[in-house]
Protein backbone atom coordinates (compact mmCIF):
# COMPACT_ATOMS: atom_id res chain seq x y z
CA UNK A 1 0.00 0.00 0.00
CA UNK A 2 1.05 3.51 -0.90
CA UNK A 3 1.06 6.78 0.52
CA UNK A 4 -0.12 9.96 -0.50
CA UNK A 5 2.83 12.81 -0.59
CA UNK A 6 0.05 15.23 -0.30
CA UNK A 7 -1.80 14.46 2.56
CA UNK A 8 0.30 11.27 3.61
CA UNK A 9 -3.27 9.01 3.70
CA UNK A 10 -2.31 4.95 2.98
CA UNK A 11 -4.07 4.81 -0.93
CA UNK A 12 -4.57 1.85 -3.41
CA UNK A 13 -3.18 3.62 -6.04
CA UNK A 14 0.45 3.52 -6.99
CA UNK A 15 1.24 7.44 -5.90
CA UNK A 16 -1.92 10.16 -5.21
CA UNK A 17 -5.59 9.11 -2.98
CA UNK A 18 -7.42 10.94 -4.95
CA UNK A 19 -7.11 13.33 -8.30
CA UNK A 20 -7.34 16.65 -6.38
CA UNK A 21 -4.36 15.83 -4.13
CA UNK A 22 -1.99 15.13 -7.57
CA UNK A 23 -3.35 18.46 -8.66
CA UNK A 24 -2.35 20.41 -5.42
CA UNK A 25 0.70 18.49 -5.02
CA UNK A 26 1.84 19.08 -8.59
CA UNK A 27 0.82 22.52 -9.31
CA UNK A 28 3.34 23.66 -6.09
CA UNK A 29 5.80 22.24 -8.05
CA UNK A 30 5.20 24.21 -11.41
CA UNK A 31 6.79 27.76 -11.25
CA UNK A 32 4.09 30.57 -12.29
CA UNK A 33 4.39 32.43 -15.48
CA UNK A 34 6.55 35.98 -15.35
CA UNK A 35 4.39 39.18 -14.92
CA UNK A 36 3.27 39.95 -18.18
CA UNK A 37 3.94 43.99 -18.68
CA UNK A 38 2.38 46.58 -20.73
CA UNK A 39 4.04 47.16 -24.02
CA UNK A 40 4.05 50.77 -23.84
CA UNK A 41 7.03 50.86 -21.66
CA UNK A 42 4.90 52.08 -18.34
CA UNK A 43 6.77 49.04 -16.51
CA UNK A 44 2.48 48.06 -15.27
CA UNK A 45 1.79 44.34 -15.11
CA UNK A 46 -1.22 43.32 -16.70
CA UNK A 47 -3.14 40.26 -17.83
CA UNK A 48 -0.85 38.13 -20.16
CA UNK A 49 -3.88 38.19 -23.09
CA UNK A 50 -3.81 42.03 -23.35
CA UNK A 51 -0.94 44.22 -25.20
CA UNK A 52 -1.25 47.64 -22.53
CA UNK A 53 -2.27 48.25 -19.15
CA UNK A 54 -5.63 50.06 -18.50
CA UNK A 55 -4.37 53.39 -18.36
CA UNK A 56 -1.85 52.58 -21.71
CA UNK A 57 -4.69 51.31 -23.72
CA UNK A 58 -7.08 54.28 -23.06
CA UNK A 59 -3.95 56.63 -24.55
CA UNK A 60 -3.77 54.63 -27.29
CA UNK A 61 -7.01 54.76 -28.60
CA UNK A 62 -8.19 57.96 -27.67
CA UNK A 63 -7.24 61.12 -30.50
CA UNK A 64 -5.24 63.14 -29.17
CA UNK A 65 -6.98 66.76 -31.97
CA UNK A 66 -3.71 67.88 -31.91
CA UNK A 67 -2.25 65.28 -34.35
CA UNK A 68 -2.51 65.18 -37.87
CA UNK A 69 -4.60 62.88 -40.26
CA UNK A 70 -0.60 61.36 -41.40
CA UNK A 71 0.37 61.02 -37.54
CA UNK A 72 -2.85 58.92 -37.22
CA UNK A 73 -2.77 57.04 -39.91
CA UNK A 74 0.90 55.97 -39.26
CA UNK A 75 -0.22 54.93 -35.42
CA UNK A 76 -3.21 53.37 -36.42
CA UNK A 77 -2.76 50.73 -39.54
CA UNK A 78 -5.75 49.17 -39.83
CA UNK A 79 -9.76 51.37 -39.86
CA UNK A 80 -8.68 54.88 -39.00
CA UNK A 81 -11.28 56.12 -40.02
CA UNK A 82 -13.61 54.62 -38.33
CA UNK A 83 -11.73 56.55 -35.16
CA UNK A 84 -11.99 60.16 -36.65
CA UNK A 85 -16.07 59.54 -37.44
CA UNK A 86 -15.94 58.41 -33.80
CA UNK A 87 -14.21 61.59 -32.24
CA UNK A 88 -16.67 63.35 -34.88
CA UNK A 89 -19.68 62.23 -33.36
CA UNK A 90 -18.22 63.04 -29.82
CA UNK A 91 -17.93 66.66 -31.30
CA UNK A 92 -21.23 66.84 -32.75
CA UNK A 93 -22.61 65.63 -29.70
CA UNK A 94 -21.43 68.32 -27.22
CA UNK A 95 -22.50 70.88 -29.52
CA UNK A 96 -26.13 73.03 -29.92
CA UNK A 97 -26.42 71.75 -33.49
CA UNK A 98 -29.65 70.02 -34.59
CA UNK A 99 -29.73 66.48 -33.34
CA UNK A 100 -31.92 65.58 -36.51
CA UNK A 101 -31.36 65.65 -40.22
CA UNK A 102 -30.86 68.95 -41.58
CA UNK A 103 -32.57 67.97 -44.83
CA UNK A 104 -36.04 66.22 -43.89
CA UNK A 105 -36.05 66.75 -40.06
CA UNK A 106 -36.18 62.87 -38.96
CA UNK A 107 -34.63 62.65 -35.72
CA UNK A 108 -34.86 58.99 -34.28
CA UNK A 109 -31.52 58.04 -35.96
CA UNK A 110 -28.94 60.20 -37.65
CA UNK A 111 -25.21 60.35 -38.88
CA UNK A 112 -22.75 63.02 -38.53
CA UNK A 113 -21.79 63.79 -41.95
CA UNK A 114 -18.63 65.74 -42.48
CA UNK A 115 -19.29 68.39 -45.08
CA UNK A 116 -15.74 68.01 -46.64
CA UNK A 117 -14.90 64.42 -46.31
CA UNK A 118 -11.82 62.75 -44.70
CA UNK A 119 -10.10 62.01 -47.73
CA UNK A 120 -10.38 65.45 -49.74
CA UNK A 121 -7.61 67.08 -46.50
CA UNK A 122 -4.01 66.66 -47.38
CA UNK A 123 -2.27 64.56 -44.10
CA UNK A 124 -0.75 67.31 -42.74
CA UNK A 125 -3.98 68.75 -41.54
CA UNK A 126 -5.13 68.40 -37.84
CA UNK A 127 -7.77 66.49 -36.70
CA UNK A 128 -9.20 69.22 -34.58
CA UNK A 129 -9.41 71.03 -38.32
CA UNK A 130 -11.03 67.82 -40.32
CA UNK A 131 -13.76 67.35 -37.09
CA UNK A 132 -14.90 70.95 -36.33
CA UNK A 133 -18.12 71.60 -35.68
CA UNK A 134 -18.29 73.98 -39.13
CA UNK A 135 -17.79 70.75 -41.26
CA UNK A 136 -20.19 68.42 -39.06
CA UNK A 137 -23.75 68.05 -40.53
CA UNK A 138 -26.66 65.86 -39.10
CA UNK A 139 -28.51 63.43 -42.06
CA UNK A 140 -30.86 60.45 -42.14
CA UNK A 141 -28.66 57.65 -43.47
CA UNK A 142 -30.48 57.84 -46.94
CA UNK A 143 -29.55 61.44 -47.35
CA UNK A 144 -26.13 60.76 -45.95
CA UNK A 145 -25.84 58.66 -48.64
CA UNK A 146 -27.10 60.96 -51.40
CA UNK A 147 -24.54 63.27 -50.17
CA UNK A 148 -21.79 60.87 -50.20
CA UNK A 149 -22.94 59.92 -53.87
CA UNK A 150 -23.20 63.87 -55.11
CA UNK A 151 -26.95 63.37 -55.95
CA UNK A 152 -27.75 65.91 -52.55
CA UNK A 153 -26.15 69.24 -52.35
CA UNK A 154 -26.24 70.91 -49.85
CA UNK A 155 -26.61 75.41 -51.24
CA UNK A 156 -24.58 77.67 -49.78
CA UNK A 157 -26.26 79.33 -46.79
CA UNK A 158 -27.85 76.13 -45.97
CA UNK A 159 -30.08 76.52 -43.20
CA UNK A 160 -30.93 73.22 -41.02
CA UNK A 161 -34.66 72.23 -41.15
CA UNK A 162 -36.49 73.30 -37.54
CA UNK A 163 -36.90 70.81 -35.55
CA UNK A 164 -39.81 68.47 -35.72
Amino acid sequence: MAVCPQCLTPTTNPRFCSIRCSAIFNNKLRTKQPPHLCENGCGTTTDPRSKFCRKCAIETSSIDTSITIGEWRKRRKHQWHSRIRDHARAVYAKSDRPKHCVVCGYSRKFDVCHIKGITTFPLDTPILVVNAITNLIAMCKNHHDEFDDGVLVLPQGFEPCPTL
